[in-house]
């Protein structure tokens, strides 16, 4: 993972072929965002295609937050359904 200042190019195509294990990603950004303080300065969104697959993703990254709360607080996960 990658504090504020450190995101790059590789962030977007590591993150979405590290959620592909969840399901199918549809869609994924991140956005970085400047005078913010650090655990608020990168959002990664995630779009899945079915919601028990977004369920995945969300239970995972709550197990890494509650096992590993320095890592995970670098960083806001928003896991979408497709419509």
């Amino acid at each position: 993972m990658v504090g504020p200042g450190e995101v790059d190019d590789s962030l977007l195509a590591e993150t979405a072929e590290e959620c592909q294990r969840f399901g199918r990603v549809v869609e994924c950004e991140v956005r970085e965002t400047r005078n913010v303080a650090p655990e608020y300065a990168v959002q990664i969104f995630i779009k899945f295609s079915h919601k028990d697959e977004a369920f995945k993703g969300t239970s995972f990254f709550l197990c890494l937050h509650l096992f590993n709360p320095l890592v995970f607080s670098l960083y806001s996960f928003v896991l979408m359904i497709e419509s």
